[in-house]
């Protein structure tokens, strides 16, 4: 989400796209990589047909929609890693590179901004977040998986601690009511004190392969954990108590839908899901399911 717009990626490139309208057109062509969206801004990696990887940034109007994206100059060492992620906070983003390294890049800045602040010796994949300090991440490495809860300092990683066995599927940072809790996705789901550093709760992630993944406050302003995940070849969103480890089902595909006509149609194959203040949205292969927040 990006301003009163979405951002989807689809196999030409990314499209802008209005969720209560039928409005949509090509953002930036090519082969999308990662992307992220704020209230006022949104940044995404892509490799044009023929071309690099290239970082596009595009402001946000008084009006909520998109400004042209423009390219952001950073260094060819800075190419994104092909399974991490981009975070966004304010004026500041950051991924990781192919080799491991944490990269930022302050958007009010010149190019010369975009720097390297940590990498840790081994790693095979880093997921960052941001908080109001300066980055943090989630790395894995052969064999386990380290959480970074502290801010670089002089390129060394800060307070790190191990969080369990790979594969390293997601990260997720939720700040509600002065609480603080980051989530870690991997072999386990894994619940802490973002402010304490401490763990408070280990649980079993919902069966299947991991689609996508977000953490919204419930009503009770404690976190929730909202998955897709694919078993079977179908589909499944379901909601998890991170701090107990408690599970519900709330919405799962259909195994064999039909059309008017009575015949079959193919799965929705849902890919990701966004979500808004009012609204979750669940992605799929030919448009959107949407589902109230209450």
């Amino acid at each position: 989400m990006a301003g009163a717009r979405a951002v989807l990626a689809a196999r030409t490139g990314f499209v802008d796209a209005h969720l209560q309208h039928a409005d949509a057109a090509m953002l930036v062509p090519g082969t999308p990589l990662m992307q992220a969206g704020a209230p006022d801004r949104w940044l995404g990696w892509i490799t044009p047909e023929g071309g690099v990887p290239t970082l596009f940034h595009a402001p946000v109007t008084r009006i909520g929609d998109l400004n042209r994206p423009e390219p952001v100059e950073v260094p060819v060492e800075a190419a994104p890693h092909p399974r991490g992620r981009l975070a966004l906070r304010d004026e500041l983003a950051c991924w990781p590179s192919a080799d491991g390294r944490l990269w930022t890049v302050d958007l009010r800045r010149s190019a010369s901004s975009a720097v390297s602040v940590a990498t840790l010796e081994g790693a095979v994949l880093a997921l960052p977040w941001l908080e109001s300090d300066g980055p943090r991440a989630v790395w894995e490495l052969p064999g386990r998986v380290t959480l970074a809860l502290a801010p670089p300092q002089s390129g060394q990683l800060g307070v790190t601690a191990g969080v369990g066995m790979p594969p390293l599927r997601s990260v997720h940072s939720l700040l509600v009511a002065g609480k603080h809790w980051v989530t870690v996705v991997a072999q386990q789901l894994l619940t802490f004190d973002g402010a304490a550093r401490e763990q408070l709760f280990e649980a079993s992630p919902p069966a299947g392969t991991l689609v996508h993944s977000l953490m919204a406050p419930a009503a009770d302003g404690t976190p929730r954990l909202l998955t897709l995940h694919r078993d079977g070849g179908l589909t499944s969103l379901t909601m998890v108590r991170p701090l107990s480890g408690a599970q519900e089902t709330l919405w799962r595909e259909d195994p064999t839908p039909a059309n008017l006509d009575g015949g079959d149609r193919p799965p929705l194959e849902p890919r990701m899901l966004l979500a808004d203040r009012e609204r979750l949205y669940l992605v799929h292969r030919k448009g959107l399911l949407v589902f109230s927040q209450a």
